[in-house]
Formats: structure tokens, sequence, C-alpha cells
């Protein structure tokens, strides 16, 4: 364990969910539940906590958890991909996929690391579409990606959240109407198309906790 690496004595490990919740506003009522949605680079959990107030100072109860370790903003950022290299192809008549590896992964990591940028570029408010590029062996094709696109090209995944979303629901026999605060964390929050995706879910406004 790398606390016990580090040298100091580990008296618990505090779930991420749990950690999110402590960085969340005072609750204005005795008791509250929340629905914390949090979604990163590599893994997607969703869990309903209790929060209530005491003399003590503020308790957190795990009621339910689920999710997927292997759904995560990578996932997203692999159909932009797909979506760029099939655009190039149908273009040039040249399957990407291949291609000789050594020529091709330069082509690849680069496009790699601009779909992340397109990516956060369209995570902040008035960017409603950015430019796209993809360019191989003298040849290359750019694209504007809205908002809507990416939205509409994601839309598989972004149902897989909304359907373990309701799994736990479900679990804890609790609605949407009966949760009070909706919570997001990780870096994926910062994505205008999955807030209004929960937003359109849950009919509540969302809150951030730690986004990484």
């Amino acid at each position: 364990m790398a606390g016990e690496i580090a040298g100091f004595e580990v008296l618990e490990i505090i779930p991420e969910p749990k950690v999110g919740s402590l960085s969340y506003r005072a609750i204005t009522k005795n008791e509250e539940s929340v629905l914390v949605f949090g979604l990163c680079g590599g893994r997607f959990d969703v869990t309903i906590l209790r929060l209530s107030n005491s003399e003590a100072g503020r308790n957190v109860e795990m009621i339910v958890t689920d999710g997927n370790h292997r759904l995560g903003g990578k996932d997203w950022d692999d159909l932009l991909i797909d979506y760029m290299v099939d655009r190039f192809e149908k273009k040039y008549q040249i399957d990407l996929y291949y291609e000789d590896k050594k020529k091709s992964a330069p082509t690849f990591g680069k496009l790699r690391i601009d779909v992340e940028k397109a990516k956060v570029a369209l995570f902040k408010e008035g960017v409603d579409a950015v430019p796209l590029s993809i360019e191989y062996g003298g040849k290359r094709h750019t694209e504007n990606i809205s908002r809507a696109l990416y939205a509409t090209k994601t839309q598989g995944l972004t149902d897989q959240c909304k359907t373990y979303c309701n799994n736990i629901l479900q679990e804890s026999n609790l609605s949407w109407n009966e949760i009070d605060t909706v919570l997001m964390i990780g870096n994926m929050s910062n994505c205008k198309t999955i807030q209004d995706a929960l937003k359109e879910w849950s009919g509540k406004d969302i809150n951030f906790g730690l986004i990484n």
C-alpha cells in the first residue's frame, strides 16, 4: 500500500465518492441523499450516499455503488478517433488500420493527442465546434467537430452511464425525485454533453465535487 510504503499509519481508505462528497457544499437539511456520478479517464462509477449532520460533524453513509472500471474518457476519445479515421479512409481510399504500423503510428499518436485537445475545447462554454485534422502520407483531412456531432457519436457510451444510474436507483429503492443532489466528479465531469444528459435524466441541477 502506497501510504504504508511512505511511512504513514493508514487508518482507513476513503472511497473516491466519499472524498468528493466532502468537497460538496454544506447540506441544508438534516439528511440528504446524494448521487455521485464519477467519470474519469479510464473508470466510471456511480454511488448513492446519505449525508447527515451531527454534533460530531458530517456523516457520510454509502448506500449502494456500481460502475464499470473499463469505461472512461478514453472510450469517448476512441470513438472520435474512429470517426476521423473513417472519414480519411473514405476520402482517400486508404485503410489506415492495415497500413505499415511504423508509418501509421505517428498519425495515430498525433490524432489521439489532438482528439483529447478537441474534446477539452468542447467542454468550454460558448464553444460549439472545433477543427480536427488527420494526416498520413502527405494527405490531410480536416473537419469541424461540433458539440452535436460529438454527442451523437458518443451517445451509446452516455446511455451506458444512464443504465448504471438506473440500476443503482432500483437497487436502493429510490427514484430520481428522492435524490436531493447530483454530484459530478472526475475529469469527464467537464463534458457538456454528459452534463446535459445527466440533467435530463435526473431533472436536477448538477453540482461539482473534486474534478481531477
